[in-house]
């Protein structure tokens, strides 16, 4: 079991016994939200320092800090297959980290006051994010755009890029590795 605390610490406490089993140092403000991994193997702490930490739960190891927000982070959720954990923040946006390297993926954007909560559906495809604006929004995380590629070759002997119908006009130097790649992807050389 996990405690944020305002005394800038996370604790963590043995389930059958109560005992505290060891307290998380780190963060230079108050814990508003802490999440376990599905694995449990990590643990990230939102806090008012702007910043989410992961957490070694074995052995209460900083693993990385993830900085990004410009406000209070207040909640944190792991998506199931755990490669991306969302932070909800007081500056209006929902971030996508990857668990891996601490890369931002993604900002997520819309609320109009504090995103307070995030929460992913069980199978990862859908982010929920609940604001102070009186709203709740769903983000789909997997779409996926179809894009065709049509290239023209005319008169010039520069071939015509043509992109989901938008004609990007003459593309010069166009080479065979390129035109292959073209061909692969499903487009059209005339």
């Amino acid at each position: 079991m996990e405690e944020a605390s305002w005394d800038n610490t996370v604790k963590l406490w043995g389930t059958q016994d109560g005992r505290l089993l060891r307290t998380l140092q780190g963060h230079i403000r108050g814990i508003n939200s802490v999440a376990y991994s599905p694995d449990g193997k990590t643990l990230a702490s939102a806090s008012s320092d702007n910043t989410v930490k992961l957490w070694g739960t074995q052995d209460g190891k900083l693993l990385r800090t993830l900085e990004g927000h410009s406000c209070w982070v207040y909640s944190v959720a792991y998506s199931p297959d755990r490669n991306t954990l969302a932070s909800a923040s007081l500056d209006k946006t929902v971030k996508l980290w990857g668990t891996q390297d601490g890369q931002l993926l993604r900002t997520l954007e819309g609320h109009t006051d504090s995103v307070l909560s995030v929460a992913y559906s069980p199978d990862g495809k859908t982010l929920a994010s609940a604001s102070s604006d009186k709203t709740v929004w769903l983000f789909e995380l997997e779409i996926k755009v179809d894009v065709k590629v049509r290239v023209r070759w005319v008169a010039s002997s520069y071939p015509v890029v043509i992109l989901n119908g938008a004609n990007f006009g003459h593309v010069e130097g166009l080479r065979k590795d390129q035109s292959q790649f073209i061909k692969e992807q499903g487009g059209i050389i005339d």
